[in-house]
């Protein structure tokens, strides 16, 4: 179970990555760009996917990641995505994604070590 939780932690730092990388520079330019609101959509729905199929050990071994608000957010994206709220898909990847990005690579820097 290792290698497949380890695996669905990297995909949960490629899809961060790749929001930081497009994340607008502005909630205003968000607002403007169709595509990159898609675009969010899906990256945050990657990460909700693969945080949802990280093993529950790997869960219950790191209890300060907050799992559940990202397979949540994943599930209100892809079945409620007619509700989402632009404010909050700008506050995610402005606002959080950046310490969940650090607690993730922190987790897969420790079990490759170990």
């Amino acid at each position: 179970m290792k290698r497949d939780s380890d695996e669905r932690l990297r995909d949960i730092l490629d899809a961060a990555d790749a929001i930081t990388r497009n994340l607008p520079g502005s909630r205003a330019a968000l607002d403007r760009d169709e595509v990159r609101q898609a675009a969010l959509l899906r990256w945050i729905g990657v990460i909700g996917e693969a945080a949802n199929h990280v093993s529950p050990d790997v869960h219950t071994a790191y209890p300060r990641v907050p799992w559940r608000s990202i397979v949540g957010m994943r599930n209100r994206t892809v079945h409620a995505y007619f509700e989402v709220d632009l404010d909050v898909l700008w506050k995610v990847p402005s606002e959080e994604l950046p310490r969940v990005r650090a607690q993730i690579q922190a987790i897969l820097d420790e079990r490759t070590q170990g």
